[in-house]
């Protein structure tokens, strides 16, 4: 991490130009002692084995020609100075730059031309365009301390240009002076001083400065000066806030806008939030990420191209709130997985603090990126989070709250110091800033002509300075220049590094790259001189003797010790058998020099300190060129001097590794071979089901990660890689077992450990076959435990997706097809490893693989094929027949085929259901409105109406095959259980709450319909019994005319009557007669219609009574009270209930 800026010192001439008559005399001396150096060293000369300057006269010659030449070419090379040096004060005159920032610019620029090149020789002419035109730069900009150049060096991005560029800034020296280039082999970022960007320490000479490296931009990249721009505050200074903040904030804005201005190009910005790590929390709650996880970008993308022109959204703060959210989301797993207390507080505090910076970073980004959208816009992409080392004291918001919300004292939490982790970095660089290169503005056309002109004027160049220099006099300098590089090369790595403090691998890499090319500066290879060195004076292959001379002792004295202090450390406390056990394999191969396998040995150990931390923020090369520094100790067999294994603790581990079981090792054995020949990327379910797979199934849960197969525990890799060797490896297990396992390493070497016997390599290469098969299985259940299909909602979407599965290719079908594959046996089996891995895979999946075979796949012709035809009429009979077969099939079919059978068929039911509904809602609609015109303000349905319905029209709508028995046998029949009453919908029927409502008038119809049409005739009758009550006292005798039915009761016995509606006379009249009259002298009374009979009886207060009704007759206030009752299964008091009678409403 960058130390706190200190006070910016001032800044050197532009172009200092020294004194004449000192620059004479330096040349004077620099000739006379070249002269001198010439005349001793001039014997030595070889050429084709001979000495032709031996003689005095050959030497005067010489050095006569030597200084005409060195005279003229200093003349040429003078001139050509004076020249740039006057252009150059001419650019700078103005702005009195820093001369160091433009030897900065000018070293990037040579670098950039020379390009980025593998191997010793130089690339040629079509790669140097090639990476002009590719690599894009980026300028990194922030305030002093912001952690700029630590994000940087902490992002996982490669450096092939480090060493010529020089080392990277140590922790402590005291952040960037002027602008330090950082060339990887995907980008140029130019990490800018803070200075820069506040300029508040000298506020001209900055401000100086800041203008002419971006003039300098403009010359080196006339066409494209860069390709972004990266902001980054940090953590501290967003919580400080106040005044500072927003001065902070307004630099930024005035560099971008200047930026704009000057470079007249768009470009987009990335802001990042550096040093997060200082945030209370952040540690316990990111520790136990892994390297993948740390590479992922934490922050907000905006889309491109952007809605408003490239300023920032106007929720941003709304935005930015879902950060905390999502680290809410993880605390409980988080607590659940952190042991100690104090983490697990920290933990649940750490979404506050988040939450609490927010919105001192949207102020921010407000004011910073206030004037994006200008025009040439610049694009803001995104705000992210970043943490490039975990150092300093966290910074604790919510105890800070609590001490002042309740007066009390918190301490924050212990610094923290050698934290190596980078957190949001890999994946921001490189997939999303410099995979958004292209979008800066640039004229590709203008760069390859000036391309053009600057590698004409580079070739003129150099081939004017190789005329001028001369053969002898130029090895002379060379070799001079290339043993003072050696040395000051030394004297750096010396400094940079400390062999006996260095703990971690990744520590110790850049010391052992250096020591290993410590001869090979620049141009000058040992193995290969270049031109104009090798006359006799070359001293690379003695710096090269000394050098490795020099590695190869520091690898004995800092790699060897590692590498012993790991092996103890996995005898110890490693808890794995195998791992033990591989560790204890290598400590006897290092100790003992005739069993060493160096791949091994190298294997072993990559495994173990990349596991103990230090390697795994190595690259691909960087990992090559560790393993390199190993093959290097381990080839001189240096192990057996430095190697220090606890006896104590040999012993311990071979008396715990005895006991772990052959089969075992030699599985884990095989499985680990099988993985180094095997492509190392896990099989997916594309792979497994073809390209549909990711619409086909649904997508796995993020926590329980992405569904992959690791390829040893396929069917293939059995057969190919594991399956041959067994036998071999059982054989090599039993015989090494003598000297890994032996009391004693050198008891073990003379131990020759007679073959096994062919019954037991059998019953061995058995077990080996039934773990590996009960391993894959396991596998392969993890993976089918996991799988379910992912069918929209819609029938329309059903139905495609149900004819993509039982197409002939979809993923379904290939998966099924796999799977059989990978569980079916092959033809003839002849090892018995083979046979026992065969019995065991059917006994766990036999049962899946017959099902496969017999109805899985012939069921995807037989049941999913006809179903898009099916759900083109979901109600038919085609689709109640698919149905019926896959519900059938869900409890019958091995998992996971029966939960997609099921599913399946869920799906295909509640498409039948909507179509039954709309058919329901379509038949409901036409009788509701049937129904509504027939008994509107009509008797029986309206009491008080005085018009009657037609027999008619009560016969259209509740008569046998009327409309409500027409629509409930057409839409409702197998959709309701009638059985109960009331009537109910059956239990999986979720309908609308009018579809239950019109249930009850359905059930009220058919009470109508066997009410009135028991006998099945068209028009409706009524047939009741009629028994009299009581008759009041002034009475003698009540009789009624019923339709041409006489009844009378004279106060004698209570007999009951049948009495039918309508009657034999067929008049629609109800004549009721009393004796004697009303004290009115009324003496009867008449009621006619095709309802007469309804009339008189609901003409006054209908009460309910056990077996029928209590219904009072009535002639001028004289009454009759008679009980009533139908003549069949319905209650006649349902007569009272058709003026409660109300029609279906559609749902």
């Amino acid at each position: 991490m960058t130390s706190p800026w200190p006070s910016a010192e001032p800044a050197p001439p532009a172009a200092p130009v020294a004194a004449p008559w000192r620059g004479r005399l330096q040349l004077a001396a620099n000739a006379g002692g070249a002269a001198v150096l010439a005349w001793l060293a001039a014997p030595l000369l070889q050429w084709n084995g001979r000495h032709p300057l031996d003689g005095t006269g050959a030497r005067l010659l010489a050095l006569l020609g030597l200084a005409a030449l060195v005279l003229g070419g200093l003349a040429v090379w003078q001139r050509w100075r004076q020249r740039r040096d006057a252009q150059l004060f001419a650019g700078l005159q103005d702005a009195q730059a820093s001369g160091e920032l433009n030897e900065r610019f000018a070293h990037a620029a040579r670098l950039l031309r020379t390009g980025i090149a593998e191997g010793r020789h130089p690339p040629r002419w079509w790669q140097l365009r090639r990476q002009i035109y590719q690599l894009p730069w980026y300028v990194i900009i922030g305030a002093p301390g912001a952690g700029k150049t630590t994000a940087l060096l902490r992002s996982g991005l490669r450096f092939p240009l480090a060493e010529r560029l020089g080392a990277a800034p140590v922790a402590g020296v005291g952040g960037t002076r002027n602008c330090d280039w950082w060339f990887t082999d995907q980008a140029v970022f130019i990490d800018t001083a803070g200075r820069y960007t506040t300029q508040d320490s000298d506020s001209s000479g900055d401000a100086r400065e800041w203008q002419h490296f971006m003039r300098l931009l403009l010359r080196h990249r006339p066409v494209q000066p860069i390709n972004g721009v990266l902001v980054t505050v940090s953590v501290p200074d967003l919580l400080r806030g106040g005044s500072e903040l927003a001065l902070q904030a307004a630099a930024v804005d005035r560099r971008l806008q200047e930026l704009r201005d000057q470079l007249d190009m768009s470009f987009p910005v990335y802001l990042l939030v550096t040093k997060i790590d200082l945030l209370a929390g952040f540690v316990e709650f990111f520790g136990d990420a892994n390297p993948e996880q740390r590479e992922q970008a934490w922050g907000l993308t905006f889309p491109y191209p952007p809605a408003a022109g490239g300023a920032l959204p106007d929720d941003l703060l709304d935005r930015l709130a879902e950060l905390p959210e999502l680290l809410v989301a993880l605390v409980p797993k988080r607590l659940q997985d952190e042991p100690l207390a104090e983490n697990r507080t920290a933990i649940f505090h750490f979404p506050a603090q988040v939450e609490a910076l927010l919105p001192h970073l949207a102020g921010f980004a407000r004011q910073a990126l206030a004037h994006a959208a200008d025009r040439p816009p610049q694009f803001v992409r995104g705000v992210h989070l970043t943490s490039g080392t975990q150092e300093g004291n966290p910074i604790d918001r919510v105890l800070g709250a609590l001490s002042r919300t309740y007066g009390t004292e918190l301490h924050d939490a212990a610094q923290r110091r050698n934290g190596g982790k980078a957190f949001f970095l890999a994946t921001l660089l490189r997939g999303l800033v410099i995979a958004e290169a292209p979008l800066a503005g640039g004229n590709l056309a203008r760069l390859r002509n000036k391309r053009l002109w600057l590698q004409g004027g580079l070739g003129l160049t150099a081939a004017a300075v190789l005329l001028a220099l001369g053969g002898w006099w130029f090895s002379l300098q060379r070799n001079l220049a290339y043993v003072a590089a050696v040395r000051e090369r030394v004297d750096t790595v010396l400094h940079k590094v400390d062999p006996g403090q260095a703990q971690r691998v990744d520590q110790l890499l850049p010391l052992y790259a250096t020591l290993r090319q410590l001869a090979v500066t620049g141009d000058v290879d040992p193995a290969a001189p270049a031109w104009g060195t090798d006359f006799g004076l070359f001293q690379g292959p003695r710096l090269a003797r000394s050098a490795e001379q020099t590695y190869r002792r520091v690898l004995d004295q800092t790699l060897a010790p590692l590498l012993t202090q790991r092996l103890n450390q996995v005898l110890q406390q490693e808890a794995d058998p195998v791992a033990r056990y591989d560790a204890l394999r290598v400590a006897a191969m290092l100790s003992l020099p005739g069993r060493l396998d160096r791949a091994e040995v190298r294997r072993w150990a990559t495994q173990a300190f990349a596991k103990a931390g230090g390697l795994q923020a190595l690259g691909s090369g960087e990992l090559a060129e560790w393993q390199q520094h190993l093959d290097a100790l381990l080839d001189r067999n240096a192990m057996q001097a430095s190697l220090r294994l606890d006896d104590a603790v040999l012993k311990r581990a071979r008396s715990a590794l005895a006991a772990v079981p052959l089969d075992q090792r030699v599985h884990e054995r095989l499985l680990r071979q099988a993985a180094d020949v095997l492509p190392p990327a896990a099989l997916t379910l594309t792979d497994l089901a073809g390209a549909g797979a990711v619409l086909a199934f649904t997508p796995p849960d993020s926590a329980a990660g992405p569904l992959m197969l690791a390829p040893v525990y396929t069917r293939a890799a059995w057969q190919a890689q594991i399956e041959p060797r067994v036998a071999a490896t059982a054989q090599a297990l039993a015989a090494e077992a003598a000297w890994v396992l032996g009391s004693a390493p050198a008891e073990g070497a003379g131990l020759t450990a007679a073959p096994l016997a062919a019954a037991s390599v059998d019953q061995l290469a058995q077990q080996v076959g039934t773990r590996h098969a009960q391993a894959m299985a396991a596998q392969w259940d993890r993976l089918l435990g996991r799988l379910s299909l992912q069918l929209p909602a819609d029938t329309e979407g059903f139905a495609r997706s149900a004819a993509q599965l039982g197409a002939a290719a979809s993923p379904l079908r290939q998966l099924m097809q796999r799977l059989l594959q990978e569980f079916s046996p092959p033809a003839t089996v002849a090892s018995a490893a083979g046979r026992a891995f065969e019995a065991q895979l059917a006994q766990q999946h036999g049962a899946l693989r017959t099902y496969l075979r017999e109805r899985g796949l012939p069921l995807l012709d037989s049941t999913l094929a006809p179903l898009p035809a099916a759900l083109r009429e979901p109600a038919g009979g085609t689709a109640a027949t698919v149905l019926r077969d896959l519900r059938a099939e869900g409890p019958r079919a091995p998992a996971p085929l029966g939960g997609m059978w099921t599913s399946l068929a869920e799906h295909l039911a509640l498409a039948q259901r909507r179509a039954q509904d709309q058919q329901v809602a379509s038949g409901l609609a036409e009788l509701a409105g049937s129904c509504r015109r027939l008994t509107a303000q009509r008797f029986p349905f309206a009491p008080q109406a005085l018009r009657d319905m037609p027999h008619a029209d009560f016969a259209r709508l509740f008569g046998p095959g009327g409309q409500f028995d027409t629509v409930f046998r057409a839409h409702l029949a197998s959709r309701v259980d009638t059985r109960s009453r009331p009537w109910r919908l059956l239990a999986d029927d979720a309908a609308s709450a009018k579809l239950r409502g019109a249930v009850h008038t359905f059930e009220l119809a058919q009470d109508i319909r066997r009410l009135f049409f028991s006998t099945g005739s068209e028009l409706p009758q009524l047939r009741l019994q009629i028994t009299p009550q009581s008759m009041d006292a002034e009475l003698l005798q009540f009789s009624i005319d019923v339709d041409g039915q006489m009844l009378r009761y004279e106060n004698g016995p209570r007999r009951t009557r049948a009495l039918q509606w309508p009657g034999p006379a067929a008049s629609g009249k109800v004549l009721m007669r009393i004796l004697p009259p009303s004290p009115a002298n009324v003496n009867a009374r008449l009621d006619e219609g095709p309802w007469a009979l309804l009339r008189v009886l609901l003409a006054r207060r209908w009460k309910a009574a056990e077996g029928g009704a209590l219904v009072p007759l009535e002639v001028d206030g004289r009454t009759l009270t008679v009980r009533l009752s139908a003549d069949g299964p319905v209650n006649v008091n349902l007569l009272a209930e058709l003026a409660n009678f109300r029609c279906p409403e559609a749902p």
